[in-house]
């Protein structure tokens, strides 16, 4: 072979080489611009999820909280119906334990003036006992 010939020869492989070189050049910016193209879908169906996914959670709370409210709403109205009927039930006893003191002073008082009268009376009875005796002596 001849230099000529092989000048020819590697002429022609560097061509082909380039060619070659440039259709998978080609090939892989297709790729790539498909595998891009994917990457961009994929991330945005991410964020339509997360987006629904954080709407949906934020409904959610908002319902729990005001569900809570309602229950707390009526246990603060629960609590404030027993302390007032608490409230009613300390008043009536203390009304009740003053009118049982002031029955208790009065029985006391009572008895004392029994006590008295019945001591009165034994008096009485021993005078008329002792005037009686007397009035059998003469």
């Amino acid at each position: 072979m001849l230099m000529s010939e092989i000048y020819l020869k590697h002429e022609t492989l560097m061509e082909d080489m380039h060619r070659d070189q440039d259709i998978e050049k080609y090939a892989l910016e297709a790729s790539k611009k498909k595998l891009s193209a994917e990457i961009e879908a994929m991330i945005q169906q991410h964020r339509d999820r997360r987006e629904d996914v954080e709407n949906n959670t934020w409904e959610e709370i908002e319902q729990l909280k005001e569900k809570n409210k309602e229950a707390l709403v009526d246990a603060i109205d629960n609590g404030m119906k027993l302390k007032s009927d608490l409230t009613l039930i300390q008043n009536e006893y203390k009304v009740k334990g003053a009118e049982k003191k002031t029955l208790d002073n009065t029985k006391d008082d009572i008895q004392a003036d029994l006590n008295k009268q019945v001591a009165d009376t034994k008096i009485k009875m021993a005078l008329i006992d002792s005037q009686m005796g007397e009035k059998k002596e003469r």
